[in-house]
């Protein structure tokens, strides 16, 4: 009974210690847990889980443990036990969906992934999954290296182009009189150090005139202006800084080199520095006009989000969000602006291939463009983050915990094939000028500077229009649409300061394009009603228009489809009955909108035909010449004929003598019979041609109605030149009735 007593006693102490033991663990790893000693909580909490494996509390704590200090595969072990629980929570499918993501685990990860929609990065990145190609297209003109002689086996990241030299933060355990355990990692804290020459392969410690006991970096060498600008935690004059809620965050300060003492002075606080959040990462462009800085103050989208400021005469301008297309829910850190004003940055929140990617786009006053993933290998299913690249374009280097490196997080070289090339949007509308309503059906061609067409689009119902362009680079867009002039407008790639994107809308002038005819009577001015005109197009040989005149002697006809600069071409028939018809041509090219007045550049007006009248006048018909003593009809005769069978067709009352004179030269009973029968053999031939042969007959009168003095019968002599004697040898078409 004693003994059975003693086991009794052993075995409940036995159990007692155990749970004393299980309790501790969890307990203390939970102080350490909320102080962010991640590194330090692991063990406890893996201690406790050898007591009790099925402590929910410390499976799902111990998971995110492993993903603060950023060991994969341990992360996802825990986590495949977290998303088992009854009361799992959607960030903690969405923690192991990256998980699998970052171990190349890609068709396990897309369905946990897909599943979480507290906000967008679940589906962005699950459909990510589903073409990984775009991740590998370019992979052939990117090779890169372990830089081995600056790497150590802890972590170096953040490189930064200093001179000619390269600066990096690294946590190297580098003896001093600092206690430089980071709880967090479990590491010594992160310190600047430099490469000593261009081979990088003599490595110090940077000036202490810029280290702290705590974190420090990474930096950002502003060359124009000397200055250095960097991240570390909040420790001014000695003091740690705490926020709110007890932690110490980061910060951005400046730094101006002292050539005298030879050494870094002038420490500022970055002015929108604050104790509450981080505000780090700084990365200036070329001119050092410009920052954009990571930080999660109040106003982003989620964690660690971009911001732009511009230095105005030495303040910096309040903070712009980069907006949605550049920040997540997640972090967007590690920003840099290359010497063509490329913003490179590094994101967890997108789609992309595990982990922090790096991703780029154009930065111009203060505003990004659009977003481009960068391919592998530079990015890969690890982190990947803080990419810096020469003013060249042709080399870089970045920071990767990808497998294969020497340590932690190691900093790779990138020889560059293609250079990176961002792009800019441009925005527009085309709109009617006067009524300012949108155009459809507007084409709208984006030309480059020397005129090649880039790209077009036509427009829909809300005319709008966009396409991508280079930064920097001069454009031209033209808009043409039926019945509307052209409009063009004329822009750079540069995006107008304080604006978030270039506009080049298209304000199109509706032509409104129309002919406007008066006809009058040429010798009153008067307008004349009744008037048949037709207008033919002489490139086609289509009738375009037939109508009559109104009481006002005019009429108007709206061009359809004509625009700007299109010629017209037309042959324009214009009869009215007792009055003698013409045929005009008619050439102008169309120079502005409005009425084109036909009238002010031809003439049109008509001729009236009055008894009596010789029609051979008004029509201004040539001689109609014979041979000598014959009077057969010559082809240079028809034709003149032919013109008056075409005013006698186009006025069917027209009686019509027609009379043919000779001079005196010859006997008067010869030219008598003569010119009547020249008179005869031409009203016949145009009785030929259609004309009633009561409508006109031909007469002979010889000599006898000379026009002038140069008669010469009998004993009269004629001293009169040929001139005279031509102005009597004649033939009329005297209107007899109308």
């Amino acid at each position: 009974m004693k003994k059975i007593f003693i086991i009794l006693v052993v075995a409940h102490s036995f159990f007692v210690f155990n749970v004393y033991s299980q309790v501790g663990n969890l307990n203390y790893g939970m102080k350490l847990y909320n102080q962010l000693a991640y590194d330090q909580a692991i063990p406890y909490f893996e201690k406790s889980l050898k007591y009790d494996p099925s402590n929910e509390m410390a499976i799902r704590t111990l998971a995110d443990c492993y993903k603060q200090v950023k060991d994969v595969e341990n992360s996802k072990k825990y986590y495949a036990k977290v998303v088992t629980f009854s009361d799992v929570k959607p960030i903690e499918k969405y923690n192991y969906g990256q998980a699998l993501m970052m171990s190349g685990d890609y068709s396990n990860a897309k369905p946990w992934l897909d599943s979480y929609r507290e906000d967008e990065r679940g589906k962005i990145q699950a459909d990510g999954i589903n073409d990984l190609n775009i991740f590998f297209k370019d992979s052939a003109q990117y090779t890169i290296k372990n830089l081995e002689e600056i790497n150590s086996s802890s972590s170096e990241m953040g490189p930064a182009f200093f001179d000619n030299l390269i600066l990096f933060s690294s946590n190297r355990f580098k003896l001093d009189a600092f206690d430089n355990i980071h709880a967090w990692t479990g590491k010594d804290f992160y310190k600047l150090f430099k490469s000593n020459d261009v081979n990088n392969t003599d490595v110090i410690k940077f000036t202490n005139d810029v280290q702290t006991k705590y974190n420090v970096g990474p930096i950002n060498y502003d060359a124009e202006n000397k200055i250095l600008y960097l991240t570390r935690n909040q420790i001014e004059k000695g003091k740690v800084i705490k926020g709110i809620d007890d932690q110490v965050k980061l910060r951005i300060y400046s730094y101006k080199y002292n050539a005298v003492t030879k050494e870094w002075t002038d420490e500022q606080s970055f002015q929108f520095n604050n104790k509450d959040y981080n505000v780090a990462h700084p990365a200036l462009n070329v001119d050092g006009q410009w920052m954009v800085f990571s930080s999660d103050m109040p106003g982003g989208f989620g964690g660690m989000d971009l911001w732009a400021t511009k230095n105005q005469n030495g303040i910096w301008s309040a903070p712009v969000n980069l907006g949605a297309e550049i920040n997540t829910k997640g972090n967007e850190v590690f920003p840099f602006i290359s010497a063509n004003d490329i913003l490179f940055f590094s994101s967890n929140g997108k789609e992309g291939l595990g982990g922090l990617d790096v991703y780029f786009t154009s930065f111009n006053n203060g505003v990004a463009g659009k977003l481009i993933t960068v391919c592998y290998p530079i990015n890969s299913m690890a982190d990947d983050f803080g990419f810096i690249l020469n003013n060249e374009g042709n080399t870089g280097y970045f920071a990767s915990n990808r497998q294969g490196g020497k340590g932690d997080d190691d900093i790779y070289q990138i020889n560059i094939k293609k250079p990176f090339k961002a792009t800019l949007t441009v925005t527009g509308t085309a709109i009617d000028k006067q009524t300012k309503k949108t155009l459809d059906q507007t084409l709208v061609v984006l030309k480059e500077e020397s005129g090649e067409n880039i790209a077009e689009i036509t427009t829909g119902t809300d005319g709008f229009y966009k396409f991508e362009i280079d930064p920097g680079s001069s454009y031209k867009i033209i808009g043409t649409k039926i019945s509307y002039s052209n409009d063009e407008n004329s822009f750079k790639g540069i995006i107008p300061e304080g604006k978030t994107e270039i506009v080049a809308d298209l304000f199109m002038q509706q032509n409104d394009f129309s002919l406007y005819c008066l006809v009058t009577d040429k010798k009153t001015t008067q307008p004349l009603e009744g008037v048949s005109v037709k207008i033919i197009d002489k490139k086609t040989g289509l009738e375009l228009f037939t109508f009559k005149t109104n009481s006002s002697g005019d009429f108007r006809q709206k061009l359809e489809n004509a625009k700007l600069n299109d010629q017209l071409l037309y042959l324009i028939e214009i009869n009215k009955t007792g009055y003698l018809g013409k045929t005009v041509n008619y050439s102008k090219v169309i120079d502005k909108p409005g009425e084109i007045a036909i009238h002010n550049e031809i003439d049109i007006s008509l001729d009236a035909i009055t008894v009596g009248a010789d029609l051979a006048k008004i029509i201004n018909i040539n001689p109609i010449y014979f041979d000598l003593s014959k009077w057969n009809i010559r082809p240079d005769a028809a034709f003149e004929l032919d013109k008056i069978v075409k005013v006698m067709k186009e006025n069917p009352n027209m009686v019509v003598e027609l009379g043919s004179h000779t001079d005196c030269r010859s006997s008067a009973a010869f030219n008598m019979d003569l010119s009547d029968k020249r008179a005869k053999t031409s009203a016949a031939y145009i009785i030929s041609k259609g004309i009633e042969k009561s409508r006109i007959y031909g007469k002979g009168y010889g000599e006898t109605k000379l026009v002038n003095d140069c008669g010469c019968e009998g004993t009269v002599k004629s001293d009169c030149d040929e001139v005279r004697h031509q102005q009597n040898r004649r033939t009329e078409f005297v209107i007899i009735k109308m």
